[in-house]
């Protein structure tokens, strides 16, 4: 048995009960045709995705162009989404971090500024520039990781609109570094349920 995509139309071909080679093909309109070697049968079929999404499908790293390993494209798409679940929990508790960094500043100015001018005098505050980069280090660097984490994310729903376009494919081309997450993921068999 062998299967070939052409355009949006899949083409499966085996030899069938008489003995001869028969093709089954299905389209995007869901239309299933049998072709033997005497009869051509037209079936229309309510849902082909079930049959196309256990079909296996290479990964191509986009960078090097490499196969790296073939999935169906039902488990990748859930690959896909467990691992854009990890990266949204990612950012939230960065966020998170952000949110109780930002509390605590507040709750030390609002003490800070209840002193009494003679004891703020003589309470020990940090210069400026201390101030400037600790909040480099505790937001601004953390919204950068927020930043890359949301273009990941991008990447991962484009690829799943791609995958949910419901257009056949032999393989599919990904960034490097969602091929890199997804070997981990296939390695470690670490999925979200």
């Amino acid at each position: 048995m062998a299967a070939s995509f052409f355009s949006n139309i899949l083409l499966i071909t085996f030899i069938g009960p008489d003995g001869f080679r028969s093709f089954l093909t299905f389209n995007k309109e869901k239309k299933v045709s049998v072709l033997t070697k005497n009869s051509i049968t037209h079936i229309i079929v309510k849902n082909i995705t079930l049959y196309v999404r256990r079909y296996d499908m290479g990964i191509v790293d986009e960078l090097y162009q490499n196969k790296i390993f073939h999935v169906s494209s039902e488990e990748l798409v859930h690959m896909l989404q467990s691992l854009k679940q990890k990266k949204e929990a990612e950012i939230t508790e960065v966020k998170e971090k952000i949110y109780k960094y930002e509390k605590d500043k507040r709750a030390k100015e609002a003490l800070y500024q209840s002193l009494s001018p003679l004891r703020k005098l003589f309470a020990a505050r940090p210069p400026s520039h201390h101030q400037a980069v600790e909040y480099l280090v505790h937001v601004k660097e953390r919204l950068r990781k927020i930043d890359k984490l949301r273009q990941f994310i991008a990447k991962i729903d484009e690829a799943l609109r791609h995958l949910e376009n419901g257009s056949f494919q032999e393989e599919i081309v990904l960034p490097a570094s969602i091929v890199e997450q997804l070997k981990i993921m296939q390695e470690t068999g670490d999925q979200l349920s």
